[in-house]
C-alpha cells in the first residue's frame, strides 16, 4: 500500500493510503478516519467536503487549511491517479 502526506505541520498531520479499491486517510497517530472512493477523495480535496472524525470529534475541511500545511497538489493527484 503506498502513502502521501496530505497535510504536514512539523509532521505528519494527515496520511492518505491507497488501496486498490479504496483510500484510507489517516490521522497522526495513524488511526483511521475514513475509508473513501477515488470520487470521495476528489471531493474531500478540491471541493467544500467535510470528513468528521468520530474518534478525536473533529471535522476536517482540506480547503480550510493552509497551503503551507499541504502537499503539492499535483503530487497528490499523481498519486491519486
Amino acid at each position: 500500500m503506498n502513502s502521501i502526506e496530505l497535510l504536514n505541520s512539523e509532521g505528519p498531520v494527515m496520511i492518505l493510503e491507497k488501496n486498490n479499491d479504496f483510500f484510507v486517510l489517516k490521522n497522526t497517530k495513524k488511526r483511521i478516519i475514513a475509508c473513501l472512493s477515488k470520487k470521495e477523495i476528489l471531493d474531500f480535496i478540491l471541493g467544500d467536503v467535510s470528513i468528521f472524525d468520530s474518534g478525536d470529534e473533529i471535522v476536517w475541511n482540506y480547503k480550510n487549511y493552509p497551503d503551507s500545511m499541504k502537499k503539492e497538489i499535483s503530487l497528490v493527484m499523481d498519486f491519486i491517479g
